[in-house]
């Protein structure tokens, strides 16, 4: 009996010990992609590979650890133009009834952020939440399918001002997984500041011409744009549109003679600016002009910094 107890304890520490890494490397192996590509990392970097049941992150991925990391990081293409595969692995898609509806961000395993609007007023019940897409009329394999828990908006959208807190959250009937085409952005400091000037990148598959009902991107697409002041972003949005930029909102662009803009289907989507090797969460697709024409006003996106706290006080 006892040679048995102790028989069984040695094959459970034997399959505990067998779900590990054994190499130093394994976690920047993994990052680049060579879970799938390497038979050796699947011996030698389980863990790394998200092959040990305890590995998937549940909360807390958001601040500190692994999360603002990209597979693609020099593969960029500006301008406005087509995103190369997996360089934004935190961008989701968002559908309604089947239908393409908004963007978001993958906060951590279980959690999404988007705008408000994109869920005032509808049933979680109906939503599908796509992770590692890129092509949005294509399935490559690489795409993970959800449902939605819950969806709600923050308790003060819309108030004091028209569109200001618009910012929602999405929990995931089950945990999402990470690999090469999946990935958590990180979140802001609470309070953080972006410099006036900075280059950061919007994403989405939002509209793409100059109008108020043209069509959604079908391929992932990417645009640098300058993060501008809230005075210079006041001067223009709020005398043209007669919408107040609060401090909760963040504004970028590049003004009228250049088209670069966020447009219809971009809502939620993320703002990502990079600081210190990692991409960080400081915008989420909010408003902008009703025919996505510069010459009418920058893009406005809900400031995450400001939101920190109780983004948190959820996903933690």
């Amino acid at each position: 009996m006892v040679k048995l107890i102790l028989a069984v304890l040695f094959i459970t520490y034997a399959l505990a010990e067998e779900c590990r890494d054994y190499n130093s490397m394994c976690s920047i192996y993994a990052r680049f992609g060579f879970c799938k590509s390497d038979r050796k990392m699947i011996t030698n970097c389980r863990k790394s590979c998200g092959l040990c049941e305890d590995t998937v992150p549940t909360s807390g991925q958001t601040s500190h650890g692994q999360c603002g990391l990209s597979m693609k990081q020099d593969s960029r293409i500006i301008s406005g133009s087509k995103a190369v595969k997996d360089a934004w692995p935190w961008q989701v898609s968002l559908y309604y009834n089947g239908q393409f509806m908004c963007g978001g961000s993958i906060l951590n395993s279980r959690w999404i952020l988007t705008a408000a609007h994109c869920v005032d007023g509808f049933d979680h019940r109906r939503y599908t939440v796509i992770l590692g897409d890129f092509d949005r009329q294509f399935q490559d394999g690489d795409e993970q399918i959800y449902d939605a828990v819950r969806a709600f908006h923050h308790p003060d959208w819309m108030r004091p001002s028209q569109l200001n807190h618009d910012i929602a959250l999405i929990e995931l009937d089950r945990p999402a997984k990470f690999n090469a085409h999946v990935q958590p952005i990180c979140l802001p400091k609470k309070g953080e500041q972006v410099p006036v000037g900075k280059k950061c990148y919007i994403t989405g598959w939002g509209q793409y011409t100059i109008g108020q009902g043209g069509p959604p991107a079908q391929v992932l697409k990417q645009s640098p744009l300058n993060v501008v002041s809230k005075s210079k972003c006041t001067n223009i949005n709020t005398r043209k549109m007669g919408i107040k930029v609060t401090d909760e909102m963040l504004c970028a662009g590049y003004g009228p003679n250049c088209p670069n803009s966020g447009c219809h289907g971009d809502s939620g989507g993320p703002f990502v600016c990079q600081d210190n090797g990692k991409w960080i969460l400081q915008g989420s697709v909010s408003w902008g002009p009703g025919f996505c024409d510069t010459s009418e006003g920058y893009t406005v996106f809900a400031r995450m910094s400001q939101f920190v706290d109780w983004i948190n006080s959820y996903i933690n």
